[in-house]
C-alpha cells in the first residue's frame, strides 16, 4: 500500500513552501515493513529530506 500527501502554503510576497510525504507499507510472513520519506521545499528548492525504514514484528497477526 502506498500513501502520498502534499501540503503547501504561499504567504504574501513569497514563492511559498511545500511538504511532500510518501509512505509504503508492505509485509512478509514475520514482519510489517514501513518505508517513509518526508521532503520540505521552500521557494521551489528542497531544503529538508528524511527517510525512515522500520520493521515491526507481526505478533499474533
Amino acid at each position: 500500500m502506498t500513501c502520498r500527501w502534499r501540503l503547501s502554503a504561499v504567504p504574501d510576497g513569497t514563492s511559498g513552501w511545500r511538504l511532500e510525504t510518501r509512505t509504503i507499507l508492505t509485509s512478509d510472513e514475520t514482519d510489517f515493513h514501513v518505508d517513509a520519506t518526508l521532503d520540505g521545499y521552500e521557494d521551489g528548492r528542497r531544503v529538508f529530506s528524511r527517510t525512515w525504514n522500520k520493521s515491526v514484528p507481526r505478533v499474533n497477526v
